[in-house]
């Protein structure tokens, strides 16, 4: 999913592929894992005291989505970690990279 995401353990619900490809909703949930050599999360979380450099934890992540052939939308997304937080909303198109 993100190859700089390490470790972790993630479940994901979603409606069945359809023969008239209609979206997909879906739920993604994925528990204790690390993001390494994230240069822009480097940024956020410099200095704080008692972490691995390079090496930013997370206890959860959790979003709703709707994927559609080419896009995904992922709405109401959530990520908590002991050094940060944020909030996760947004569209990917895959056609456009």
């Amino acid at each position: 999913m993100y190859p700089r995401m390490v470790g972790g353990k993630m479940w994901m619900a979603m409606d069945p592929p359809s023969k008239d490809r209609a979206p997909q909703i879906g739920h993604l949930y994925i528990s204790n894992f690390a993001v390494r050599g994230e240069p822009a999360l480097e940024r956020v979380v410099a200095g704080a005291p008692g972490r691995p450099a390079g090496s930013v934890d997370f206890s959860e992540l959790r979003a709703d989505f709707t994927r559609r052939p080419g896009s995904m939308s992922i709405r109401d997304g959530v990520v908590r970690g002991p050094l940060v937080g944020a909030t996760i909303e947004g569209n990917i198109n895959y056609v456009k990279d």
